[in-house]
């Protein structure tokens, strides 16, 4: 699928990378899509032990998932990126366990264009350029634990009418904004057991 673009790529399933880092610095940097880990329609995927760092190039991401079901992504880092660390989108059934988003420049783990039944567990991001987690456009989201602190705009924003959204027992705190925001007609969000503390906006 590397020279295809997701709207043509063909459908894939039961891959599996791990144990590998990847430093994206070499990448083709401008306006092009580069991706160190790319899933384009692909279903029952795992990555474990996946580190990429040093994503070059305008709306790069770390570790993207496209469309496709039931991918997971395990003890995985995403760090100095010029956009994103984690992207999925319109994927569903998928998980975020146990990874860390890092100095990225823009959110540390992002998921859209109707993503949805996804799941971000124990995961840490921070110092990020932009969101610690955006879940823009999604539903049935859940955070469970996690640490999303010290990032440039918020550490949780629950901005762009998502529908089921639940955040349990995460850390947001020293985000330049909000710890947790919750904008633009989002329903049926339940916040519970969370520490937000020492954010610029409260």
């Amino acid at each position: 699928n590397a020279a295809q673009s997701e709207g043509t790529s063909t459908s894939n399933a039961g891959i599996v990378v791990k144990d590998i880092a990847i430093n994206g610095q070499m990448a083709a940097s401008g306006t092009g899509l580069v991706n160190c880990v790319w899933f384009a329609y692909s279903s029952d995927c795992y990555c474990l032990n996946v580190h990429v760092y040093n994503m070059k190039g305008a709306n790069s991401c770390g570790i993207r998932s496209f469309g496709g079901a039931r991918n997971r992504y395990f003890n995985c880092t995403a760090t100095n990126g010029d956009y994103i660390g984690f992207s999925i989108a319109g994927a569903t059934q998928w998980e975020i366990d146990s990874c860390f988003a890092t100095s990225n420049a823009n959110n540390g783990i992002d998921c859209g264009v109707g993503a949805s039944q996804g799941r971000v567990v124990n995961c840490e991001s921070t110092l990020n350029g932009g969101n610690g987690f955006n879940p823009d456009t999604c539903s049935n989201i859940q955070v469970l634990g996690g640490n999303f602190s010290s990032n440039t705009y918020a550490g949780i924003a629950v901005t762009n009418t998502q529908v089921n959204v639940s955040i349990v027992g995460a850390r947001c705190a020293a985000n330049t904004q909000y710890g947790i925001w919750v904008n633009n007609a989002s329903t049926l969000v339940t916040i519970s057991a969370c520490l937000v503390l020492s954010n610029v906006l409260s």
